[in-house]
């Protein structure tokens, strides 16, 4: 959002849309330092789909993960089971070879296959693709723990994408000091029992 007079003439189209919303003194400045990194048309397109489908005023969470999801769609990140199917699928060197009849000759044309989204490939490759999934008779249990695995990686990614700059700041500034007095205090918790 370039500035806090751009979010102020959104902010009160959104407030429009909830008659019996009134902000607080300091609510508009709120929002704003809390959404002000979220790119100007995704937040106008997030805050109408959630004047769209909401009954109260949009909390923050709620407007970033509209924004969120907006996202997610303009990626065209595939559904569980899009993302299964093509796993299942695909090819097991990445090589997709077709017949071809052509003046009455054949031949073999090799392509190579590349995977929808990342995330698709990311979680194929961490449950051992191109070995996964095994044989027909675990099939079953291959889709399930690919279903909760890939439901993971798209919580993470729209938590990540959700979060908050300062916030990443401070965890990306403060995990390599805090990392060796977690592991120390956890080995002495440890050595006490």
């Amino acid at each position: 959002m370039s500035n806090l007079i751009e979010f102020t003439e959104l902010f009160f189209v959104l407030a429009a849309a909830y008659p019996r919303f009134i902000p607080g003194n300091q609510t508009i400045e709120v929002y704003y330092e809390l959404l002000k990194d979220l790119d100007t048309g995704l937040l106008k397109n997030a805050a109408l789909q959630c004047a769209n489908s909401g009954e109260w005023f949009p909390s923050v969470h709620e407007l970033r993960a509209a924004a969120a999801d907006l996202v997610r769609q303009q990626n065209q990140i595939p559904s569980a089971y899009e993302a299964w199917e093509e796993v299942y699928n695909h090819p097991r060197d990445n090589i997709l070879s077709e017949l071809r009849i052509e003046d009455g000759q054949y031949y073999i044309d090799h392509r190579e296959i590349h995977w929808s989204h990342p995330i698709v490939e990311q979680v194929a490759r961490q449950l051992g693709w191109p070995r996964f999934p095994g044989a027909e008779d675990d099939i079953v249990s291959d889709r399930a723990h690919f279903f909760k695995a890939y439901a993971y990686a798209i919580d993470r990614a729209v938590r990540d994408f959700a979060m908050l700059p300062q916030v990443r700041n401070y965890i990306e500034s403060h995990q390599a000091a805090q990392l060796p007095a977690m592991i120390t205090g956890l080995a002495e918790r440890m050595r006490v029992k």
